[in-house]
């Protein structure tokens, strides 16, 4: 059993989330970041779910969910200025930190911003291109759906009566095509591996109702503990040159830049009766993290 701390912030809707081993470790969370807020009061809406308040404004609600270990994965989504390159998955986020770390030292990077906490990381290459690594959180259910006559030979391109060796063939064919390691649809692969493991079992030639993992929710993985250091530390400097007014325009002028784009570039592909189109993640999420940020500076003044 993992638990999940899911804080939304009131004031731009942005949300972030991050799993733990514990409910206690859970809901230090909560509390360390109640603690971060100068004034602030925590109320109990319901079982682990609570609303922080400064002043009776509401700043931020934190729920914490409980879910099946095999159902939280961790992406890794990398992106080449701003355009999707693969998707790892890991079962930690520290496995994934891990991995950009590696990735990292053993690569021709330029330092471009330094880590954050909220779970994305920008360097350069000395080409100029900018190379950003995001994590995401995953949640997988389980659901219920009929399977059509041959539908699984038909995602394979095999026929119904393939043998074992044509229907791994097939699949080592389509999983070069479509895995996300090598740029391709992480629900096209994840349709071709359930074709796969069912058709290999003989599940693929009649209407079945079967159970199928599908993915449930996905949300930019944060760092709390980090952030809840970053929190304190605005409380002990008091000294810092930092401006939250300042970090908060920026925020939302990098957010709005980073929604205009990905609508621009989603019309642009609409109107030419679809394709692919660039939704500019890192530019989005850096500018909520950073509106985020000040707000929370603002209320430490």
């Amino acid at each position: 059993m993992v638990y999940i701390v899911i804080m939304k912030m009131t004031a731009n809707g942005s949300v972030c989330a991050n799993a733990y081993n514990s409910l206690e470790e859970s809901k230090s969370i909560v509390y360390g970041i109640k603690a971060g807020f100068r004034s602030a009061e925590i109320n109990v809406r319901q079982s682990h779910s609570y609303v922080i308040t400064v002043n009776n404004v509401e700043i931020c609600t934190i729920d914490i969910l409980s879910y099946n270990k095999k159902d939280i994965e961790f992406h890794l989504i990398k992106y080449i200025d701003n355009e999707r390159q693969e998707t790892r998955r890991f079962s930690s986020r520290e496995n994934a930190v891990n991995f950009i770390h590696h990735i990292r030292d053993n690569n021709d990077y330029q330092k471009y911003t330094s880590e954050d906490e909220s779970g994305v990381w920008t360097f350069q290459y000395k080409s100029g291109a900018k190379v950003q690594y995001s994590v995401f959180l995953a949640i997988y259910k389980n659901a219920k759906k009929t399977v059509k006559i041959n539908e699984y030979s038909k995602i394979l391109g095999v026929n119904s009566n393939a043998t074992d060796e044509e229907i791994k063939k097939a699949y080592r064919q389509k999983s070069k095509i479509h895995h996300p390691d090598t740029g391709g649809n992480m629900q096209d692969f994840l349709k071709i591996q359930e074709a796969y493991e069912n058709l290999i079992n003989g599940l693929g030639g009649t209407n079945k109702e079967i159970s199928h993992r599908e993915l449930s929710e996905l949300y930019n993985c944060a760092d709390f503990e980090q952030l809840i250091k970053y929190i304190h530390s605005l409380n002990t400097n008091k000294k810092s040159s930092y401006n939250p007014g300042s970090q908060f325009l920026l925020g939302l002028i990098l957010f709005t830049i980073g929604g205009i784009l990905s609508w621009s570039s989603y019309n642009a592909a609409y109107s030419n009766g679809g394709g692919t189109y660039t939704v500019y993640t890192g530019l989005i999420v850096y500018g909520l993290f950073i509106i985020f940020r000040g707000i929370l500076g603002m209320f430490k003044r």
